[in-house]
């Protein structure tokens, strides 16, 4: 570890978020707490804070401890409470050092890809439920925030980071214009709304095809108490394609398809655009729609084949194509600054 954090101290960097593993302090979800887990964390915290460089932690990044999913997981309202339980715990135990907390990292990705397609864990796949699993996801965001507020000092920020995409068109039609607001819905405003502005988005459950949440007298109020800050994730932006009309019989007529890149564009090994302007709308759009007190950008970054690099004179590993990557979602970020709440681009639509 001091080797590690030495090196990372040497590269110049100023901040480290890392993810506490709820399962490696508490495993079973509850009760008896594994001291070795949260002596690791504390460890790590001193190691950090002896080279300068800020901890940021987060509480959960996609990984339950089995005994509560065991209890059906986030589609149980227990776990809500059983989290709140976990960030108290590890507030109290570090909150004297770690001053910037996140509660969830891409809880999109928790829910959907979780409980709604199979592709992450703990790999369900029952779209009806998607929408209680993101409740209580958010639920548990919600209890946990004034237990946190009891252990950590007054200048302490706790935020939370979801993964948020631009979403582009060049169709004109209402129908295709409808499409967009519907997946705006879908990937942004389903976690934003709730937190800062206390709903959901209208006809969203009607959309996804899922159950309405059993939102209980006092839910959403507990959701949308205030943050400190919104972390950012942001890797692509999206784009609606419309099908051209048929005559065939069976084959799609004026439907819309949402892909990760535009024809011709330059992508990760991901598949995903580097579009570094989809950043700045981005935040001009969250600027214009939500009242954000401050906003960290999480996560950002690109997989290319490492045989892209090349080693120079000084044997220094030159990575041209994540240096052009790296920089200019910094300068997207530096005319995001300038721009303030300037008109989008007319490219993305603009929500309500």
């Amino acid at each position: 570890m001091e080797q590690d954090v030495a090196l990372m101290a040497e590269m110049g960097l100023r901040a480290y978020r890392f993810s506490i593993s709820w399962s490696r302090v508490l495993p079973t979800g509850t009760g008896a707490v594994n001291q070795a887990g949260l002596d690791f964390y504390s460890r790590l915290v001193d190691c950090l804070l002896k080279h300068n460089i800020q901890p940021l932690a987060t509480l959960y990044h996609w990984d339950l401890p089995t005994p509560l999913q065991d209890q059906g997981g986030w589609e149980n309202r227990a776990t809500a409470e059983a989290f709140a339980d976990y960030a108290e715990l590890m507030t109290k135990h570090l909150g004297d050092r770690v001053e910037k907390w996140i509660t969830h990292n891409e809880p999109w990705c928790a829910t959907f890809l979780g409980y709604g397609i199979g592709i992450h864990a703990p790999g369900i796949k029952n779209i009806p439920v998607v929408g209680i699993v993101a409740h209580n996801i958010l639920l548990s965001h919600g209890l946990a925030l004034p237990r946190m507020r009891a252990q950590l000092k007054e200048t302490a920020q706790i935020g939370i980071a979801p993964n948020l995409f631009p979403v582009y068109t060049t169709e004109k039609s209402a129908a295709a214009l409808e499409r967009v607001e519907q997946e705006l819905d879908f990937r942004n405003r389903w976690f934003l709304d709730p937190v800062f502005k206390g709903h959901y988005p209208p006809n969203l459950f009607k959309h996804l095809n899922c159950q309405a949440p059993d939102i209980q007298p006092g839910d959403m109020e507990l959701i949308s108490a205030p943050v400190d800050f919104l972390g950012i994730n942001y890797y692509n932006p999206l784009h609606l394609d419309t099908w051209k009309e048929s005559e065939q019989p069976g084959e799609k007529q004026n439907s819309f398809e949402i892909l990760n890149a535009s024809p011709d564009a330059e992508i990760t090994a991901m598949g995903w655009e580097v579009y570094p302007q989809g950043l700045q709308d981005l935040l001009a759009w969250l600027q214009q729609n939500y009242a954000v007190p401050a906003i960290y950008i999480t996560e950002n970054g690109s997989a290319f084949p490492d045989h892209l690099t090349r080693i120079d004179a000084e044997e220094r590993v030159v990575d041209e194509q994540r240096l052009r990557y790296l920089r200019g979602h910094i300068e997207a970020i530096s005319r995001a600054i300038e721009q303030k709440k300037t008109p989008l681009s007319k490219a993305i639509s603009p929500g309500p």
